[in-house]
């Protein structure tokens, strides 16, 4: 339980930083090429909640609360996924 807390923890901080890096690049620049990179790099880190609705977890019109309650279900279903396929044997 311990390990799977400092994973969460790791990931929900990593997928902050990196859905602010996705903005800026998409939002912030005008270069072609960094603005598919911005798109492709929200596109995976809105997954799998952004298949209930294509706003969620980062452009939800939501209060922030419930934003980063989308963001943390979203960054749980990713660190089972990521314990499933790296767990040691």
């Amino acid at each position: 339980m311990k390990s799977f807390l400092k994973l969460f923890t790791f990931l929900f901080i990593a997928e902050i930083a990196l859905g602010m890096l996705g903005v800026f690049l998409t939002q912030g620049v005008y270069v072609n090429f960094l603005n598919t990179i911005g798109y492709y790099l929200m596109l995976i880190i809105s997954l799998p909640i952004s298949l209930i609705d294509r706003s969620y977890p980062f452009y939800a019109p939501v209060p922030l609360f419930t934003a980063l309650a989308l963001v943390a279900i979203n960054v749980f279903i990713h660190t089972l996924l990521f314990r499933l396929i790296f767990k040691k044997k």
